[in-house]
């Protein structure tokens, strides 16, 4: 099959996953993703390992992840090979840890946007070595140039926090705001609260609004409870509104979504029943 075909099919559902462009919609990245590995391309494989990896659509499935990884790496794809060394050293999805065979998979694609990306997590949290920062930031910086969504994220992180880096607010909107515009739910609360507190941009309540409002659209739990908290600190919000952003907050495991549920929800109760008695 022609490979502009192939790239195409790639390309169309890295956008379906992202909703850059076109409309959020995981089932037809699925039949890209699935078009891709029929078609004999590993990447197609990654991919979809990587939906079912973090949950992107459904529910986390390592099991089913590590499938996708393993078939995929026995197509040659270096991304797949990177992430079954990650869940060999984490014990994820296989019957428990190696962190030494685990760690020379990652390092035997080391030039994998993914292995790159895992390599710095590795430094930077001393798994398998002993923490250095300065290695995990040229790790993730690589991984960034490789147009790796996490590695932008994680290299946002470091920036933020002056880790392996002098510390750069500026620097870090930059990569958390790449990585939003690709869709990172991730990214795009942390500059959303960049936009909300005016650190390392200037300070809009409608742009910090406009990316809560993305990562709460991918069912992000975070992304849920820091909209309802900025409709409620600066916006005349219907209440009720702001009740339903907690209870789906909470719903997704989000603990301050859950909190603030049972706040409002009782106030809510307490004002009701005082009209009632009026």
């Amino acid at each position: 099959m022609d490979e502009g075909y192939i790239a195409a099919a790639l390309k169309l559902g890295q956008l379906y996953v992202e909703g850059n462009g076109v409309q959020r919609d995981i089932e037809k990245a699925t039949a890209c993703f699935k078009f891709v590995s029929e078609a004999g391309d590993g990447e197609g494989e990654h991919q979809l390992g990587v939906l079912q990896f973090h949950g992107i659509g459904t529910d986390v499935d390592l099991g089913a992840a590590y499938f996708h990884f393993q078939t995929g790496a026995e197509m040659g794809n270096k991304n797949c090979k990177a992430h079954i060394g990650w869940m060999t050293v984490a014990g994820l999805g296989v019957p428990f840890a190696n962190v030494v065979e685990g760690m020379k998979l990652l390092h035997s694609v080391e030039d994998s946007p993914e292995a790159l990306n895992y390599l710095g997590f590795c430094a930077m949290e001393g798994i398998g070595q002993r923490c250095n920062v300065q290695l995990a930031f040229e790790y993730f910086t690589k991984a960034a140039q490789k147009d790796h969504l996490e590695g932008l994220l994680n290299l946002g992180y470091m920036h933020l926090q002056g880790r392996g880096t002098p510390q750069s607010t500026w620097d870090a909107a930059k990569c958390f705001t790449q990585a939003a515009e690709r869709g990172n739910p991730l990214a795009q609360i942390h500059l959303g609260m960049m936009y909300r507190d005016g650190v390392g941009v200037k300070t809009s309540i409608p742009e910090a609004k406009a990316w809560f409002e993305r990562a709460s659209q991918q069912e992000h739990p975070l992304g849920k409870y820091c909209l309802a908290e900025l409709m409620l600190h600066y916006e005349n919000t219907d209440w009720l509104d702001i009740v339903d952003l907690f209870i789906a907050a909470s719903e997704k495991g989000n603990t301050r979504g859950r909190i603030m549920e049972s706040i409002y929800i009782d106030t809510l109760a307490r004002v009701f029943d005082g009209y009632m008695q009026d």
